[in-house]
This record gives structure tokens, C-alpha cells and sequence, in this order.
């Protein structure tokens, strides 16, 4: 996997009683932007694979920020709206 550079500097760690970790951005990252490539055939970055794992799942579809895209064996993460802080 591999992760946006200027993404992983737009975003930190944050800890929430109710929802453990996960990302929060700490400036707007803008909605189409491509943030990640996981490809199934490549050695992934076990670190970029530990960020991925902070990205939660929306309740409502409608209001997820990061959608996920499978094209043959490469899975996209790609923003789907902007994102604030």
C-alpha cells in the first residue's frame, strides 16, 4: 500500500472514548483526491496498512469521506467529499 504524502500531513491521530482512534484532518483535504493505492500483488507498507486501519466505516453511506474503488487487483482510497477540520 502506499499513502499520500501531503494527505498524511493534512491529517492527525486523534482518540475518542466512544470511537477509539482514528484520523481527523487538520486542514481541508479537497473531495476527489486520491489518497491511497493497496495492491494485491505488491509488498505492502505495513505502516501505510496501520493508517488504514484508523479510517472508520460511516454509519450512513451518504456521509462517508473516503470511498474505496477495486479495479483487478489494486484497491484506490479516494476522498469523496471534502474533508474539514
Amino acid at each position: 500500500m502506499s499513502i499520500d504524502g501531503e494527505f498524511l500531513r493534512n491529517v492527525e491521530v486523534k482518540t475518542d472514548e466512544r470511537f477509539g482512534n482514528s484520523l481527523s484532518a487538520l486542514s481541508i483535504i479537497r473531495s476527489g483526491k486520491l489518497i491511497g493505492v493497496i495492491d494485491k500483488e505488491a509488498t505492502n507498507d505495513p505502516n501505510a496498512l496501520l493508517i488504514l486501519n484508523l479510517i472508520k466505516e460511516a454509519e450512513d453511506r451518504n456521509q462517508a469521506n473516503i470511498t474505496l474503488r477495486q479495479i483487478d487487483n489494486r484497491t484506490y482510497l479516494q476522498t469523496s467529499r471534502d474533508i474539514a477540520s
